[in-house]
């Protein structure tokens, strides 16, 4: 019988498995994509989505407006650039999401299983769909080449 997943190790495998790819690959355009933060613009498997508010036991973790496309330069070296993520966000979504996505931290909020199996399904059907249009869509006919 196969062991039980912890709460963390759920978490981590559909961020790894769902929502991560579903990030990237939403925002790709033939392969690529370009980092929120800094604007380079490199294949999709270099990028990672990253969070303008930190911390996997939030709430936030899995809101998909705290989560952009990031270069490993900006998500990782400059821990997120949040400087400019937050104007970045401002820009994509308005006045107010910074707000939003703080209040949205509840000290209280525990992930429980049932609670990541939702996410789990949501991002599952998401990943799924677009994997269908992307392929529907021909992935630039075949070709490689950067449409930025």
């Amino acid at each position: 019988m196969a062991k039980s997943k912890t709460i963390a190790e759920y978490k981590k495998w559909i961020w790894q498995k769902y929502v991560s790819p579903y990030i990237r690959l939403e925002n790709s355009k033939n392969g690529y994509v370009k980092c929120f933060t800094c604007g380079i613009i490199k294949p999709i498997k270099e990028i990672h989505a990253g969070h303008w508010r930190h911390g996997n036991t939030k709430r936030t973790y899995f809101f998909e407006k705290n989560i952009q496309p990031q270069c490993m330069g900006c998500n990782y070296f400059k821990v997120g650039a949040r400087d400019i993520y937050a104007v970045k966000l401002e820009e994509k979504y308005g006045y107010g999401i910074l707000q939003e996505i703080i209040k949205m931290d509840d000290p209280k909020f525990l992930w429980t299983k049932k609670k990541l199996k939702a996410v789990e399904e949501e991002y599952k059907q998401k990943l799924n769909d677009i994997q269908n249009d992307y392929r529907i869509r021909g992935k630039n006919n075949g070709k490689q080449e950067c449409p930025y």
